[in-house]
């Protein structure tokens, strides 16, 4: 579901993501990331 609010990333807002998406993938299942992943981009 969307929700109307545009997200604007910061380079340090991606930063950090990678380093929040990095120790996700080591610890969850692959169908939770890709879940995550879904919902991160608003799908």
């Amino acid at each position: 579901m969307k929700n109307g609010y545009k997200v604007i990333w910061t380079d340090e807002a991606i930063k950090n993501l990678d380093t929040i998406i990095d120790y996700l993938e080591s610890r969850w299942t692959e169908k939770e990331f890709k879940n995550f992943a879904k919902n991160l981009k608003g799908e």
